[in-house]
C-alpha cells in the first residue's frame, strides 16, 4: 500500500513516530521512531549528541523484524534489503526485541579526542526494503515496508510504502505488490 503522502518522521517534530498497521486491520502492528538527543562528551566533557531511528514490534505482538548478524559482532541490526530480496522464515535471523536500530550515530561538537561513533545497516537516502513477519494468533505473514534513511545532525525517515502476503506462512519479494 501506498503512503501517501510519504510520511517523514524527524526528531523535532512533534510526532517523531509512525505506527504501521501492516495488514490494515485496525490494529498497528510495528512502530518507527526517530530521536535526537544532547549529550555530555565522553573525554572532553563538551556538547554533543545522540540520534538513532528505531524500529520495534507492537507492543503484547509477538512480531518479529528481519536482520542482518555482523560477522565481527555478536550485534544485530535491521537489515536493508534491496528489491526482490526473499522475505520468508529462512530468509535470516529474526528478532522480537523492543527496540531495534536502523542508524545510530553519537558525535561530539567540539574537539578531536571523542570520535564520532556511527552504525546501522541503512545507508544514507537510498532506499531500501525492511523484512517483516507478522503473527495472527497461530498464523505467519511476511512483509515489507519500504524505507529512506536521511543522514544529518539527527535523521529523518520516510516511509514510502508496503505490502505483506495475506497467504500465511508464504514468503514476498521486497517491492512485490500484495
Amino acid at each position: 500500500a501506498d503512503i501517501t503522502p510519504d510520511t517523514i518522521i524527524i526528531p523535532t517534530s512533534t510526532t517523531p513516530i509512525y505506527d504501521l498497521d501492516l495488514d490494515k486491520d485496525g490494529v498497528y502492528d510495528f512502530t518507527f521512531e526517530s530521536t535526537l538527543s544532547r549529550t555530555q562528551c565522553r573525554s572532553t566533557g563538551g556538547s554533543g549528541f545522540t540520534a538513532y531511528i528505531e524500529v520495534k514490534p507492537a507492543d503484547n505482538s509477538f512480531n518479529e523484524i528481519l536482520n542482518v548478524v555482523y560477522a565481527a559482532s555478536i550485534d544485530t541490526f535491521p537489515a536493508a534489503l534491496d528489491t526482490v530480496n526473499q522475505i520468508g522464515a529462512a530468509s535470516g535471523e529474526w528478532s522480537s526485541a523492543s527496540s531495534q536500530l536502523l542508524r545510530y550515530k553519537y558525535f561530539c561538537t567540539g574537539g578531536i579526542s571523542d570520535p564520532s561513533i556511527e552504525y546501522g545497516d541503512w545507508p544514507d537516502n537510498i532506499d531500501k526494503y525492511l523484512g517483516l513477519k507478522l503473527v495472527k494468533g497461530n498464523q505467519v505473514f511476511y512483509g515489507w515496508v519500504r524505507l529512506n534513511v536521511q543522514v544529518g545532525i539527527g535523521y529523518s525517515l520516510m516511509l514510502k510504502d508496503y505490502a505483506y502476503n495475506g497467504s500465511p506462512n508464504e514468503f514476498i519479494l521486497a517491492g512485490q505488490e500484495e
